[in-house]
């Protein structure tokens, strides 16, 4: 029986998916002594038939069954198996079947132009989160791992082997099972409802707003023409260079919006029940576990002190602001982006590699030169055939090492806006990397459908191309702990650091011109991140804030506790009270609990620059290509004291976020150069 599994030909999915359920049906009437042998053979064909289905020819609303079969048959063979090294092996290849068919699933919800196929993705990613919540439940799969840890060998095991373990204990017990009354049905209703809710949310605050003239305030009479009794107000409107216009437009689009005030705390109570019914105090509790902050308390504790030390930079640099606009009107919140970018601009006037059109063919070049010089690896497009990909935008490259010249991964770009594609600009793992699965990502922008793009444009497209690089070159053992698998504050370390780089003056203009200019105001290791930017980076510390109250108490309504953090946050701002500011913020839904990431991964990616020097030059440093390599299969905190030199201290992180706001305001706004 054993030897005719491996000559077994299957010319179609259909015929597999049938092989597969008698397989399946076979092993589990086999008598105990043969059961183990046999389904290890199973599990080796299904490797390899896996193979030869390639993502780009999947249609996951077909394949689920098939998915949920091979699954199952994995989970058998977890159960029965007496070595430890391959029952997790069994369990990491139940996690990377599922991932494979949810990320196609949640890929296509991005870039499919069909509602029928949207609709049958949305449908299987579902069935998938359900079955993850049926297997999290398995009473067998807990009771193993546990004994995994009470094992004598356990302590004898790789490092990465117990840290795996670990983990899924970790993923199961956030789910509910050791708590008391534990009902999977009742758990899994609360997600799909937080999921129904967060897209709710999220839709409604990308809606436009709808002016008539006969209500429209004067600023806005221009944005009628003789043919039109209305208009659509979007975010566009906030970006005019008039400041009556963006300050009218600001006050209709943030107004007090009681159905989306009803949306928000739907989902935060929805979120808090969850954590309740899983054994957390909160939702916020839930989601940091195993992450670098640790705890709610950390994260308020980094962030307080960061807006204290923040704080006399932010006055300072308000002050210029209102000099600048010259009207003697308060600057205020929706003054914030157009002066910031003002001023920027003028400062980097005689940087023609900040000011000027890039082409995207010079961007890519640009990537090359980076991922050579820091990561001693190729990227090569490759001419795939006709009707391999998606539509006939999309670049396919490969990424090789130079050393080895082997091929470690496969990056597909698909950089132009289309009419189907989701707004967003994100980064895709359709395949994760392992020792023996090749990792392939999309990265998905929306420029416009011409070769040129502005500076801030590339600062969008290094930072997914950071998420990228994370999971090409994180090929662990196990997909569980792969590259761009690890908690938020972590993950996005990778990304921040190329985002970081790529805005350093002077290795931008060398990248882009083989050469930087000299201008004698302006230090060598300047980042577009340090000039004025202390007011943003205190809009982003108040968004923190309020994502982590919100998610750690229970709220019955938003809008007084948005102006309570406000005017403790902001209080330099006089934002009016008809309006609800954080109506509009997505991230409550997409990183609810999780948003300080950003700023956490920030101050560390801050440290590790000034560590390792890349300051104002890029160079091969080992240590930053093993933190990619090493994915989350190692401690998180343990990697980044390996890569800083010191463990994380609240102090230094905050330290290495003002410094620099401080060194550029001592140059500029204090010394009388700008």
């Amino acid at each position: 029986f054993t030897t005719l599994l491996y000559t077994i030909k299957f010319e179609d999915s259909a015929s597999y998916l049938c092989a597969v359920h008698r397989m399946h049906s076979i092993v589990s009437g086999l008598g105990n002594c043969w059961r183990p042998l046999v389904k290890r053979r199973v599990f080796i064909v299904y490797r390899q038939l896996s193979m030869k289905y390639h993502f780009s020819k999947l249609c996951p609303h077909e394949h689920w069954e098939l998915t949920k079969q091979k699954c199952l048959v994995f989970r058998d063979c977890f159960t029965d198996s007496d070595s430890i090294e391959e029952s997790v092996k069994f369990l990491d290849s139940i996690s990377n079947e599922i991932c494979l068919i949810a990320d196609m699933c949640h890929f296509l919800l991005h870039i499919h132009p069909s509602k029928e196929e949207n609709n049958a993705a949305q449908s299987v990613y579902h069935k998938a989160c359900e079955f993850i919540e049926e297997l999290n439940s398995d009473p067998q799969i807990h009771k193993k791992l546990k004994s995994f840890k009470s094992d004598p060998r356990f302590s004898s095991l790789a490092s990465e082997l117990q840290h795996i373990i670990n983990k899924f204990l970790v993923d199961i017990e956030k789910s509910g099972f050791s708590c008391g009354g534990y009902e999977l049905s009742e758990i899994f209703a609360l997600k799909t409802r937080i999921n129904e809710v967060g897209q709710q949310f999220t839709e409604a605050a990308n809606l436009p707003v709808t002016v008539s003239f006969k209500n429209c305030p004067t600023p806005l009479f221009n944005l009628f023409d003789g043919n039109t009794s209305q208009i659509n107000l979007d975010i566009s409107h906030l970006k005019s260079r008039y400041d009556d216009v963006r300050e009218s437009s600001w006050k209709i689009f943030h107004k007090f919006n009681k159905d989306q005030d009803r949306k928000l705390t739907s989902l935060l109570a929805t979120r808090s029940s969850l954590a309740r019914e899983t054994g957390f105090g909160n939702f916020s509790s839930r989601e940091l576990v195993g992450s670098l902050a640790g705890s709610p308390e950390n994260v308020f504790g980094f962030l307080d002190e960061l807006h204290f030390q923040l704080r006399p930079f932010v006055e300072r640099e308000m002050a210029y602001f209102k000099k600048v606009k010259r009207t003697g009107e308060p600057f205020n919140v929706w003054d914030i982006d157009h002066y910031s970018a003002e001023c920027q601009s003028k400062l980097f006037q005689n940087f023609p590699a900040f000011n000027s059109i890039i082409s995207l063919s010079e961007v890519i070049a640009i990537m090359k030169e980076m991922s050579k010089t820091l990561f001693q690896i190729s990227i090569a497009e490759d001419r795939t055939e006709f009707g391999a990909l998606w539509h006939e935008d999309v670049i396919k490259f490969n990424v090789y090492c130079n050393t080895s010249g082997d091929l470690l991964g496969v990056i597909y770009c698909d950089l132009y806006s289309r009419p189907e594609k989701s707004a967003s600009v994100s980064l895709h793992t359709l395949q994760c990397g392992t020792h023996q699965q090749m990792p392939v990502v999309a990265l998905i922008c929306n420029f416009e459908n011409s070769d040129q793009i502005q500076y801030k444009d590339v600062e969008l497209l290094f930072h997914e191309y950071g998420h990228a690089l994370h999971v090409i070159l994180g090929r662990t053992q196990y997909q569980h702990v792969s590259g761009g698998r690890g908690p938020t504050d972590f993950a996005e370390i990778p990304s921040i650091l190329l985002e970081s780089l790529i805005s350093k003056i002077h290795i931008f203009e060398t990248l882009r011109f083989g050469r930087s200019e000299k201008i004698n105001n302006i230090a060598s290791d300047t980042s577009v991140f340090d000039c004025f930017n202390a007011t943003a980076t205190q809009i982003q510390l108040y968004y923190g804030i309020l994502d982590q109250v919100f998610h750690s108490s229970c709220v019955e309504e938003t809008q007084s506790i948005a102006r309570e953090i406000q005017q403790k946050y902001l209080s330099q701002l006089q934002i009016p009270k008809s309006t609800a500011w954080h109506q509009r913020f997505t991230h409550f839904y997409r990183y609810g609990g999780r948003y300080y990431s950003y700023l956490w991964a920030r101050a560390i990616v801050n440290m590790i620059i000034d560590q390792h020097g890349l300051q104002s030059e890029l160079r091969f440093i080992p240590e930053i290509r093993q933190l990619f390599e090493q994915g989350a299969s190692k401690c998180c905190s343990h990697q980044i004291q390996d890569l800083i030199g010191e463990p994380l201290k609240i102090d230094k992180m905050v330290e290495s976020l003002v410094k620099p706001i401080s060194s550029f305001q001592s140059q500029f706004l204090i010394s009388g150069k700008n």
